[in-house]
């Protein structure tokens, strides 16, 4: 009888462990792919932040672009007023 409760009682430790190992592994798996989750977005995060940055740097570019042909232009401008006010007479 002593026997068959001893083999019982070390049966359900059995159980007991094997249920504590899938606890512990089921846990482990949650946090790995939390991790992973977490990585991912960080990923995520920062290649938006890449495009915004090349984005902003396309259009400060088409903005110098544009700033140094209005100054070109400008320029001519000023040596034709500054021709014309050297051809007037004094």
């Amino acid at each position: 009888m002593e026997e068959h409760v001893n083999a019982e009682v070390k049966q359900k430790e059995r159980m007991l462990w094997t249920m504590l190992v899938l606890a512990l592994s089921i846990t482990l798996n949650i946090v790995f792919t939390y991790s992973i989750h977490m990585n991912l977005e960080s990923i995520d995060i920062y290649r938006k932040k890449v495009t915004t940055t090349e984005t902003r740097a396309v259009e400060l570019e088409d903005d110098l672009e544009r700033m140094t042909t209005k100054n070109k232009e400008l320029d001519a401008k000023v040596e034709k007023l500054e021709r014309k006010l050297a051809e007037q007479p004094k």
